[in-house]
């Protein structure tokens, strides 16, 4: 029992940690480049993710929250060091690889895409008058709807307006 508690902490620790959309950029970034980087090189390249790479405030920005928010909350945890402006992954825990989806500015998330393709699927079979095949398919939208509103978090929906929603789907 103590034992199942501990590992669900130990979870819920790693979902805070990648929470954070730019973290997330953070690391991969770093896992394309080797495992090792200059900050500099990370900051450019997250610029860049973001669109931005050419405003001087939004790498400014990149570069301060690093340093004062991400690097130290990673490295705390075990994940990174930083010495003289070099960023070494130490050690990615195999549960965040799960967790950690990036998906390039245009593209499709995953989730969003088996939601999109369970409606289409499941119109088909409603015009296709495929009771058997409706239910099943029905089965598979309900999980996709569920897997949405775990990715982008189902709370905001109800605080928040609609296209906040819609902004963090296209990221």
């Amino acid at each position: 029992m103590m034992t199942a508690v501990v590992a669900d902490q130990v979870e819920s620790d790693y979902l805070q940690l990648i929470q954070n959309f730019r973290r997330r950029t953070f690391i991969k970034i770093l896992k394309d480049l080797g495992g090792e980087a200059h900050i500099r090189e990370v900051v450019r390249r997250i610029a860049k993710f973001e669109g931005k790479e050419n405003d001087r405030r939004v790498i400014k920005s990149i570069h301060v929250s690093l340093l004062q928010t991400h690097i130290p909350r990673l490295e705390r945890a075990g994940i990174i060091s930083y010495h003289n402006g070099v960023i070494k992954l130490i050690e990615l825990p195999p549960e965040l690889e799960y967790y950690i989806e990036i998906v390039e500015r245009g593209d499709i998330p995953w989730c969003i895409y088996y939601m999109v393709s369970s409606f289409v699927a499941l119109i088909v079979s409603i015009i296709l008058q495929n009771l058997p095949a409706a239910i099943i398919v029905s089965s598979f939208l309900v999980a996709s709807h569920i897997h949405v509103f775990q990715t982008y978090d189902i709370k905001f929906l109800l605080h928040k307006s609609f296209k906040r929603f819609l902004t963090l789907i296209r990221r």
